[in-house]
């Protein structure tokens, strides 16, 4: 069977789960709403679905049909904004303010000046880091900033995949202390 023709052979089972799940939900959302997400759940559905893995299609895009529409009711606010939810976890209140928002009273200040003025020195502070490595240490980092992976990085340095691991681990152990040693200074200041 195509996508095109499990797509329309299972356009109901949208309906069926907007019916059966998400009935108590049409007086904040409008029915099409559920629906089109629900559509995009059974095409992404029909898209995935592999025969071979002895299922049938109807209980696999049950599933990702529900899915997309609980994401879509967690995820909606009125605005249309989508909140991510280890902000909506963590409490954070999230408001909408612009660019051209006065961050002082005066208004001589604003929050653009403030973003795209800053100096960034990320470059200089990682090159920092890297110079109090040792060798192996620094070439690791700079092959995985490159976009290897672990294995890959072993095979240019001619050492093992778990050693990359452990110089790794040390890596970030040296970040870590570098970052407390940092907060130490900042307090002292």
């Amino acid at each position: 069977m195509t996508t095109q023709e499990l797509i329309t052979e299972n356009q109901n089972l949208v309906h069926y789960v907007c019916h059966k799940h998400f009935k108590n939900m049409l007086a904040k959302f409008e029915y099409e709403d559920i629906a089109s997400v629900g559509m995009f759940g059974l095409v992404t559905a029909a898209k995935k679905f592999c025969p071979s893995r002895g299922i049938k299609f109807s209980t696999y895009a049950y599933h990702l049909i529900w899915g997309h529409i609980k994401r879509y009711i967690r995820d909606y606010n009125e605005k249309g904004i989508v909140i991510p939810r280890r902000r909506k976890l963590a409490g954070t209140k999230v408001s909408c303010v612009s660019f051209q928002d006065n961050v002082t009273d005066d208004g001589n200040i604003t929050i653009e000046s403030l973003l795209f003025s800053e100096q960034d020195f990320t470059a200089a502070e990682v090159q920092e880091f890297l110079d109090k490595l040792t060798s192996k240490e620094k070439g690791v980092c700079l092959l995985l900033m490159d976009g290897y992976s672990q294995a890959q990085a072993a095979k240019v340095l001619g050492i093992s995949q778990p050693h990359v691991s452990r110089l790794l681990a040390k890596v970030k152990k040296k970040y870590h202390k570098g970052e407390e040693s940092d907060k130490g200074k900042d307090r002292q200041a």
